[in-house]
């Protein structure tokens, strides 16, 4: 399906900081793309692309079970024709009002067991504020998204006050409201990468699976070949970073 912006759709993207876009997938694309995710969560730890990663369980400690996959859209032609059904990136744009250019994607998998994620800004995880000034994040739910099994839960309106914190603390966004938002598959949430978020974690018996692709404006370049390059570095970086932050109350 291809959604045109409305002018409510811009206005609720510039004051709350993100669209929510119901149905945004016909029952078709859904069933071709679920068909493909079920082959993809069995996927063996890479590192080199496509970038899969898995964690421990939170119902085994003894069990890996899949976390996420990245960097994959050149290796399954499906979902790049999806985005360029959809149009994703011309919905991006408009938002932009520049040319989108797509920055990161990656499949979330979120089966059970899963951790959830603390409170973050999309812009300081995992070195994004080192490529561009400005990014916006689609959300497009593949599996059902429950307060149970941990949807997504956002501050609206708080990507207004830019950057909160340090890159490597997180701390300054606890204290925020947040709002859950369930989704049906098929539903679309565009963001601002600003726009503060958090997850729970899965302890229910449904997967609940997100794609995620996040754009930047094509004027401040094409940048995700070079994300991907220097990502496993930015990592590194970025664990050392968290655990002396961590340690530092104690030292």
């Amino acid at each position: 399906m291809t959604i045109l912006l409305e002018e409510h759709h811009i206005l609720s993207f510039q004051q709350e900081g993100l669209i929510y876009l119901p149905q945004f997938l016909s029952k078709t694309e859904l069933g071709e793309l679920n068909e493909i995710v079920d082959r993809l969560q069995e996927l063996s730890p890479t590192i080199t692309p496509p970038l899969m990663y898995y964690s421990t369980s939170l119902k085994d400690q003894d069990k890996q079970i899949p976390l996420k996959l990245e960097c994959f859209l050149d290796y399954y032609p499906a979902f790049r024709e999806l985005i360029n059904n959809t149009k994703i990136n011309s919905i991006i744009g408009t938002l932009f009002k520049d040319e989108a250019s797509l920055f990161e994607d990656k499949l979330v998998f979120n089966i059970e067991g899963t951790t959830g994620f603390g409170a973050h800004q999309d812009y300081t995880w995992f070195g994004w504020e080192l490529f561009a000034k400005k990014y916006i994040v689609a959300h497009l739910a593949i599996d059902e998204a429950t307060i149970e099994n941990g949807c997504t839960e956002f501050s609206l309106n708080q990507h207004l006050k830019g950057k909160v914190g340090s890159t490597w603390r997180k701390d300054d966004l606890n204290s925020y409201t947040y709002t859950p938002y369930p989704m049906a598959p098929g539903d679309l949430i565009i963001y601002d990468a600003f726009l503060p978020h958090r997850s729970k974690p899965n302890l229910s018996r449904k997967r609940r699976c997100s794609l995620y692709l996040a754009f930047n404006r094509i004027s401040e370049g094409d940048l995700r070949a070079k994300y991907f390059h220097y990502k496993p570095k930015i990592t590194r970086h970025f664990l050392i970073n968290r655990i002396k932050n961590i340690l530092k109350p104690n030292l």
